[in-house]
């Protein structure tokens, strides 16, 4: 397998060019990138370096440039790429629109600043585009190729900073193998308690699953099933339903009856209750191993409904793909006072006397919040929720001040847990209290064999 880098950046000055360097935020490294190259990627980590690499701006039909990755440096939550320029030269991405297929590259990622590793020979692209590159394309193209001496020994400073990589592509950090409920039970109470710390959970059936909501899942090629949408999916839902909302006080109480319903959201469903995580841990996909996500927050990162930081994050939702781009950036960004003005005017709507003086990273953060108990399943359930920022990523919650620990279920003993929550009253019927749950658990539990 042959790969190459793809950066796209949406600095508005030349700089950048001038410097040879460029951030990229650490939860952009691999978007739109397949997960079988991630698979046969994340244990070597350090080859990247030897890989060409394409940097392009965004925009409609940007100059491409060919280079080469000097050094990555961890600064904060970006990366600090430093790289060579081939010749001073590029071409314009209209010269290989016909070619986007072969080296994947895909119309919406061409508008958001990622950075990619791609499958595909730049080799066997010169050899196909014999007559679909202009000459002086071309050309550039070969001779870089001609120059391309791929790097294998790497001094060990050089990629050292890759490590942040490792822990993004390698989950489980801190883990523990539970074989019943009362194991369960005898775990958590075994580890330390704090006063100051509260205890959350969530089930995951399959352990491979991440700890992020539904906004933000992907496809397995890497490009993202809703987030480009996602003031279309709000607006739609409303619009649509409009009666249904009434009720809804704020942004953020939308969006909890949203999710409620299936809506892709920023928000991602926790409990209070270990033994309800357990019960969705085991339930659902066969032959996986489960998870049980133990969430340590610190009591004073705990958010209300109403809090001005969850009225922040929650209007995101509202702005178009294209704005929350430049919110991304920062105040480097020429337009970023332009566009938190647009964001003001959604939060105003919920709090008119908001004040206008918002931390550029409040916007960035993971927050717990305790909304309010609007439906039966979030009382049933002991709910409340994580909501997730700009470019926010949670894997071993330590950025956030979370502490996680990854209780692991092998699918051997998942039925007879299952068993053991309904003699503890914990099943589908308790846990979504409607009619028509209740009357299929007692279908199933007095169904004749």
């Amino acid at each position: 397998m042959t790969l190459y880098n793809l950066i796209v950046i949406g600095y508005e000055d030349e700089s950048w060019f001038e410097n040879g360097v460029v951030e990229i935020a650490t939860t952009r490294f691999l978007e739109y990138t397949k997960e079988s190259v991630i698979e046969k990627f994340k244990d070597n980590i350090e080859v990247i370096y030897g890989y060409p690499c394409l940097i392009m701006k965004e925009g409609k039909n940007p100059d491409i440039y060919l280079c080469r990755i000097s050094t990555v440096a961890l600064n904060g939550r970006y990366y600090e790429i430093k790289f060579k320029i081939f010749n001073n030269n590029c071409f314009k991405y209209s010269d290989i629109e016909s070619l986007v297929d072969k080296l994947d590259i895909r119309q919406q990622e061409i508008t958001r600043t990622h950075w990619a590793l791609k499958e595909g020979s730049l080799n066997d692209l010169l050899k196909y585009s014999e007559s679909n590159l202009p000459g002086n394309s071309r050309k550039i193209l070969k001779d870089y190729l001609d120059s391309f001496v791929q790097r294998i020994h790497i001094k060990e400073h050089l990629f050292s900073s890759f490590g942040v990589l490792s822990a993004r592509l390698t989950i489980h950090n801190n883990t523990e193998n539970i074989e019943s409920v009362t194991d369960f039970i005898q775990k958590i109470f075994s580890k330390e308690h704090n006063k100051d710390f509260i205890n959350f959970y969530r089930g995951h059936s399959n352990s491979k699953y991440k700890l992020e909501p539904s906004i933000l899942r992907k496809k397995e090629n890497g490009s993202f099933l809703y987030l480009e949408d996602e003031n279309t999916t709000y607006n739609e839902l409303l619009t649509q339903n409009y009666d249904e909302f009434r009720g809804d006080g704020s942004t953020f109480d939308r969006l909890v009856r949203m999710q409620h319903f299936s809506l892709p959201t920023r928000l991602l469903d926790i409990s209070t209750n270990p033994l309800i995580a357990l019960y969705f841990a085991c339930k659902g996909v066969e032959e996986t191993t489960g998870d049980v996500i133990s969430i340590k927050v610190p009591k004073d990162k705990i958010k209300y409904f109403d809090s001005d930081t969850a009225t922040c994050i929650a209007n995101l939702c509202k702005l178009k793909n294209k704005d929350k781009e430049i919110l991304s950036a920062g105040t480097t960004e020429p337009n970023f006072n332009q566009t938190m003005d647009k964001l003001y005017d959604f939060i105003k709507s919920d709090k008119p006397y908001f004040k206008e003086r918002i931390k550029e990273s409040s916007i960035k953060e993971i927050i717990c919040i305790k909304g309010k108990i609007t439906n039966l399943r979030i009382n049933a359930q002991s709910g409340a929720f994580l909501m997730f920022g700009l470019d926010a990523e949670l894997i071993d919650g330590e950025e956030f001040g979370f502490n996680i620990i990854h209780y692991l279920i092998q699918d051997k003993y998942k039925e007879e847990i299952i068993r053991e929550l309904d003699l503890l009253n914990i099943n589908e019927s308790t846990l979504f209290p409607y009619l028509e749950n209740s009357a299929k658990y007692i279908s199933n539990k007095f169904r004749k064999i």
